[in-house]
Formats: structure tokens, sequence, C-alpha cells
């Protein structure tokens, strides 16, 4: 047997931009996805460095920053 290793690298997480974003907004729309339950936490710009401290930590999942 042979042991093959690759190394594979995707852009979007493998996802078809021009068919799923259209999808997913439906599903949002509807209210089958719910968006906002899958923020674990909000930071404003200045706190940038904050989220990637919080990301690298584990101590959030999905962080959004929001300009205002």
């Amino acid at each position: 047997t042979s042991l093959v290793e690759q190394l594979v690298c995707t852009i979007f997480g493998s996802a078809n931009p021009q068919s799923d974003i259209p999808r997913l907004m439906h599903l949002y729309r509807s209210g089958q996805l719910d968006l906002a339950g899958m923020v674990t936490r909000e930071y404003e710009l200045s706190e940038i460095n904050q989220g990637f401290d919080d990301m690298l930590a584990g101590r959030n999942i999905r962080g959004v920053i929001r300009y205002r």
C-alpha cells in the first residue's frame, strides 16, 4: 500500500457562491436560517484586536465586527 498525502485548499468553504448565497438568503428571509443565533459575540471596529484574541483563545466561534 502507498500513503498519499494531499493538501487541499478551498475558497468560500467549498461553496458555490452563485447558487449558495441566493439559497441562504431565501432560507434567512423565510425564517428558516437564524443568523443572529449563530453569532457568539459582536465587536466594535475598535475592539478588533480583542475579537482576534477571543477567536484564537476559543472564546468565540462566530464573532462579528460591526462597522458603524
